[in-house]
């Protein structure tokens, strides 16, 4: 019930409860016209729903009003058909909502793994040009610059 709703409004909504204690009295003839007030007062609620129709719906067939139960079954069916169509876009929506969240934490830590990648490439270049510099340095210190110039080529194929 919202704020704004009149105190008659409220007073037709409440009375959908009271009959349903009289249709589980098994009083239907009595429980009919609460019934039908609550379930008009209650059709601008958000949260109406099909069971105030299908509860008219058995209070007619209790009565032995088959057109009238009938009329009110499919009712029932067309709005419970509806609300779970209206939950079946809703999950569709979410759905895709989660497995584009996912797609992109997934692109995000592929990145992330690419420039952990390059980064390990960086410091390895960097590393091999340092250890280039410092045999080519001792090389030119000793003299053996050709096992050195191995050394350096073995390592280079090792990175």
């Amino acid at each position: 019930m919202n704020i704004e709703n009149s105190p008659q409004e409220v007073a037709e909504y409440s009375r959908f409860p009271i009959g349903e204690v009289l249709y589980l009295q098994k009083k239907y003839s009595e429980a009919l016209p609460h019934l039908l007030a609550g379930a008009k007062a209650a059709k601008v609620l958000p949260a109406f729903n099909s069971n105030y129709d299908q509860r008219i719906a058995d209070c007619y067939d209790k009565l032995g009003e088959y057109e009238q139960a009938f009329l009110y079954q499919k009712q029932a069916a067309e709005l419970l058909g509806e609300l779970k169509q209206e939950e079946i876009a809703s999950l569709k929506s979410e759905s895709m909502i989660k497995y584009d969240s996912g797609r992109k934490d997934q692109e995000l830590i592929e990145k992330e793994r690419i420039i952990e990648q390059k980064n390990d490439v960086t410091v390895w270049s960097e590393t091999l040009n340092v250890t280039k510099i410092a045999i080519t340095m001792s090389a030119r210190l000793r003299g053996t610059e050709e096992d050195l110039v191995a050394f350096y080529n073995y390592l280079s194929c090792r990175i």
